[in-house]
């Protein structure tokens, strides 16, 4: 078994229900993951008061953030984007 990572884009146009998803690019290392998530919100973080950016994370029992995340809400048109980079496990 072979550990990638996944940055995913979702957007989401009603609230709980997904409009649609992406998986935007695949990783070999966790930081590589991170740093265009990063990349990411820095454009939206530039775009100041158009945008309401929230952080977020998940990690599983051993303390590994296996999920990080961040959301960013149109103020105009209430469109909600979610980037995220997680882990995914492919099979050999």
């Amino acid at each position: 078994m072979t550990g990638i990572f996944l940055l995913t884009i979702l957007w989401l146009k009603e609230p709980n229900i997904y409009h649609n998803s992406s998986v935007f690019m695949t990783y070999k290392d966790w930081n590589y993951c991170l740093k265009e998530l990063n990349d990411f919100e820095l454009d939206y973080r530039r775009k100041e008061g158009q945008y309401v950016i929230e952080n977020y994370s998940k990690t599983n029992d051993a303390g590994f953030k296996y999920l990080v995340g961040f959301s960013s809400k149109n103020i105009a048109n209430k469109e909600t984007k979610f980037y995220e980079c997680k882990g995914a496990v492919l099979k050999d």
